[in-house]
């Protein structure tokens, strides 16, 4: 059996950002606490930053609360948003999933 996971709400709402491709990185997102998340990809500019922070984007959703799996998780360890995720799934809750090196965020 899996020992029990902690989880820790992170305080405040989110939406999380659509920009064009080649749009800067919005500056108002590196002051943004307490959890912002940029991610770039050929096709998109991804952001998600605090609700009140102002981002002009092509497209949003949300607002979404966060939690975050408590404590560093190691990279090999396995099933972790799988066990978030299931009794989300079952309740009908949609989830968007953010990992950094240390840990997961799971927005609701």
């Amino acid at each position: 059996m899996s020992p029990p996971m902690r989880l820790a709400w992170v305080t405040g709402e989110f939406l999380v950002h659509r920009l064009h491709v080649s749009a800067e990185i919005p500056a108002a997102t590196w002051s943004a606490m307490p959890f912002v998340s940029v991610t770039r990809t050929p096709e998109e500019l991804s952001v998600v930053a605090p609700s009140d922070v102002p981002i002009a984007s092509e497209r949003r959703e949300g607002p979404f609360v966060a939690v975050r799996v408590a404590g560093t998780l190691p990279f090999d360890l396995v099933g972790v948003i799988v066990r978030i995720g299931e009794p989300l799934k079952a309740a009908g809750i949609p989830i968007f999933v953010v990992s950094t090196f240390d840990t997961d965020y799971v927005l609701v």
